[in-house]
């Protein structure tokens, strides 16, 4: 059996990337706010992850859709 990749960095990630990381999530909000500024509409999250940023997202006035969808990239989404 095989152990995915993110399992060898999961802790560092819970970490780095968490809400509890004030420094790194104050960096990523200002960056999104200055790419996106303010919605409505409905905003690709690629590589979401964990959804860590979703929240960001939404408060800027987006609607988040994680992304890569399942089967490929743009598949059923009719974007």
């Amino acid at each position: 059996m095989t152990t995915p990749l993110y399992d060898d960095i999961a802790d560092w990630y819970e970490e780095y990337a968490s809400e509890t990381s004030s420094v790194y999530m104050d960096r990523i909000r200002s960056v999104l706010a200055g790419l996106l500024g303010e919605g409505p509409g409905r905003c690709l999250d690629l590589c979401c992850g964990t959804g860590a940023h979703a929240a960001e997202l939404r408060r800027l006035g987006w609607t988040p859709e994680p992304g890569p969808p399942e089967g490929g990239p743009g598949s059923g989404w009719g974007w």
